[in-house]
C-alpha cells in the first residue's frame, strides 16, 4: 500500500543508515540503538470480517503511525465520532496504534497500522502500552468483532468479554493467541463495554461493531392496578398489567409473570426484541428468573430465560423505601429515573416530579437537561405532580406520564394538557424549548375504564403509517410488560486455536 504522506522519520532514518548506525525494532522498541526503519513484516491475508450488514468498520489505518511506542500516546477518543472510545486500565496508560514497521511479527491484518500492546514499553508521555483495554460504546451496540494475535505472547490466552449498562456480563470469547491473527465476536444487545485482556504483548485489528437497532413497532406502555380491579379489557379480550398485547390486532403477545404472582411493571425499557429492564411497583417476595427478592427499588434486566440485578435500592438508595417507578435508558448507557418519593442518589436530592439522569458506571445522579418538577409542571405551583413513566426519544424529547388528577399544565403546552384524568396519558416535552403537547390520550383505552398509564417505551415517536385505534393515526403497540417471548443472546465459548 502506497502512502500519501510517508512518515518524517523514515527519511531520517535512511540518512542514519548512510553513515553506518544500525536499528532493529522488535515489539515496538527500538532495541538496536538506531533510527527507526519501515520495512514491513510480511504480511497475509486478514480474516474475513462476519460483522453483519450496516456494521461500523475501524481499521486504525486512517493516519500514517510511528514504529516505536515512545513516538506516540495511548488511544482514546480518535473514533468517538464514530460510536466508540478507548481506554487503558488507568493514567496514560492503553494501547496505541503502531506501523507495521514495529517488528511485531504478526500477519493477517489489513496494513499498514494495528493497535498494539507492549507492558515493557514506555509511551511518549509515561505511559504504559499495556491491557486491559476497554472500548465504550455510545451508541450501544449489539455485535463487536475483532482481530488479535502476538509472536511474542503466541500460546497464551486472550478474552474479550462483553457487559451491559451497570457491568452485567452479556457475552465472551476467547483465543490462543498464534502470529496470525484470528477474529473473535461477541454479541448481545444492548453491549455498553467490552474488555479485552491478554498478555503482555499482542495487537488487534479490524474492529467491527453494529448499532442497537430500535424495536419494531412505536409506542409500549404498561398500566398499574387499579383500586378493586386486577385485570382490564383492551377490545374484549382480559389482559393484566403483567401482560402485553398489540392495539393494532388486539392480540396477546407475551406474558410476564405466572398467575400467582400479582405484580404490577412499573417501569421498564425495551432494550430490543431480546432484552428489557424492568421495574415492579411492589417487592417480588416470590423471587424472578434466579433472583430470591426483588425490591420495587431495584432494577432487573431480563433475557428471556435469566435475571439479572443491574441496580440494587438497597445499595443505591442506602435503604427499601424508594420505588423506581418510572426507567429509560439513554444512548450512552446512562439512565433517567424518577421515584415515588423524593429520594437521594449519586450525591443528587430530587423530588418524585424530577427526571434524573444516573451514570451506572461512575455513581453520579444529575438533574436531566434541567427537568425538575417546577419546569415541567407550569400550571399551579400546588400540583405535585410524580412522573410516573418516562422515555428518552432518539429526537431529544421525553415522553413521560403523571400519577396526578387535577388541573394544570405541562411545560408551554395547552392548560387542558395536564386535566382531565392525566393519569391515563402520555405527555412529550422538549427539554431544550419545553414545548408540549398530548403524546396518547388513554382516557377509555381499556374499553372505558380509566388505567393509570406507569411505565412507558418507544422506538420512535413519529406517527407511521397504521391503524387509527386510539384515534391518532398511528399503530400503538400496547405492552403491559416485556418478558417472556424475550430470547437471550448470551452465550459462552471455549477457547479457540493452540
Amino acid at each position: 500500500m502506497t502512502r500519501s504522506n510517508p512518515c518524517p522519520w523514515i527519511a531520517f532514518a535512511c540518512m542514519i543508515m548512510a553513515t553506518g548506525a544500525t536499528a532493529e525494532i522488535v515489539d515496538g522498541i527500538d532495541v538496536g540503538g538506531g533510527a527507526p526503519t519501515a520495512a514491513p513484516v510480511p504480511n497475509t491475508a486478514a480474516p474475513p470480517l462476519a460483522a453483519p450488514p450496516g456494521s461500523t468498520l475501524i481499521d486504525f489505518d486512517g493516519s500514517p503511525a510511528p514504529c516505536l511506542f515512545v513516538e506516540t500516546t495511548a488511544l482514546r477518543d480518535a473514533f468517538a465520532a464514530l460510536g466508540v472510545v478507548f481506554d487503558g486500565p488507568g493514567g496514560n496508560d492503553g494501547g496505541a496504534i503502531l506501523d507495521q514497521c514495529g517488528g511485531f511479527g504478526v500477519s493477517g491484518f489489513s496494513p499498514p497500522n494495528f493497535l498494539a500492546f507492549n507492558g515493557g514499553a514506555l509511551l511518549m508521555d509515561g505511559g504504559i502500552p499495556r491491557g486491559p483495554e476497554t472500548l465504550l460504546f455510545d451508541p450501544l451496540v449489539s455485535h463487536v468483532e475483532i482481530s488479535a494475535g502476538s509472536r511474542s505472547g503466541s500460546g497464551q490466552l486472550l478474552t474479550v468479554e462483553a457487559f451491559g449498562p451497570g457491568g452485567a456480563p452479556i457475552d465472551m470469547d476467547s483465543v490462543i493467541l498464534a502470529p496470525q491473527l484470528q477474529l473473535l465476536s461477541v454479541a448481545g444487545e444492548g453491549i455498553r463495554e467490552v474488555r479485552i485482556s491478554g498478555p503482555s504483548v499482542f495487537v488487534l485489528d479490524d474492529l467491527a461493531f453494529l448499532p442497537v437497532e430500535p424495536m419494531e413497532g412505536d409506542t409500549i406502555v404498561s398500566f398499574s392496578v387499579e383500586a378493586g380491579l386486577l385485570n382490564g379489557t383492551l377490545g374484549g379480550e382480559v389482559v393484566r398489567p403483567v401482560d402485553a398485547v398489540d392495539l393494532g390486532t388486539g392480540d396477546l403477545v407475551f406474558s410476564a409473570f405466572p398467575d400467582t404472582i400479582l405484580e404490577d411493571i412499573d417501569a421498564f425499557h425495551v432494550l430490543s426484541e431480546d432484552e428489557v429492564v424492568f421495574s415492579t411497583s411492589t417487592d417480588v417476595t416470590q423471587g424472578f428468573g434466579g433472583i430470591p427478592y426483588i425490591r420495587n427499588g431495584d432494577l432487573v434486566l431480563w433475557d428471556g430465560a435469566t435475571a439479572t440485578l443491574l441496580f440494587s435500592e438497597l445499595v443505591g438508595f442506602g435503604g427499601p423505601h424508594n420505588n423506581i417507578d418510572a426507567f429509560s435508558m439513554l444512548p450512552n448507557g446512562n439512565w433517567l429515573l424518577s421515584t415515588d418519593l423524593d429520594a437521594t442518589l449519586g450525591g443528587l436530592f430530587f423530588q418524585n416530579g424530577d427526571i434524573v439522569e444516573y451514570d451506572p458506571d461512575a455513581g453520579v445522579a444529575t438533574l436531566y437537561e434541567g427537568l425538575d418538577e417546577a419546569t415541567i409542571f407550569t400550571g399551579t405551583p400546588n400540583s405535585n405532580a410524580d412522573i410516573d413513566a418516562l422515555h428518552a426519544t432518539a429526537d431529544g424529547t421525553v415522553i413521560f406520564s403523571i400519577r396526578s388528577d387535577g388541573i394544570g399544565r405541562v411545560g408551554n403546552g395547552p392548560t387542558h394538557g395536564f386535566a382531565d384524568v392525566p393519569r391515563t396519558d402520555l405527555f412529550e416535552i422538549d427539554p431544550a424549548t419545553l414545548d408540549a403537547n398530548l403524546f396518547l390520550d388513554g382516557d377509555g383505552l381499556f374499553d372505558g375504564i380509566a388505567r393509570n398509564l406507569d411505565a412507558v417505551s418507544a422506538a420512535s415517536t413519529g406517527p407511521p403509517a397504521g391503524a387509527a385505534a386510539c384515534g391518532l393515526g398511528y399503530e400503538l403497540a400496547l405492552v403491559l410488560s416485556a418478558l417472556v417471548w424475550l430470547r437471550s443472546m448470551s452465550r459462552r465459548r471455549r477457547p479457540r486455536g493452540g
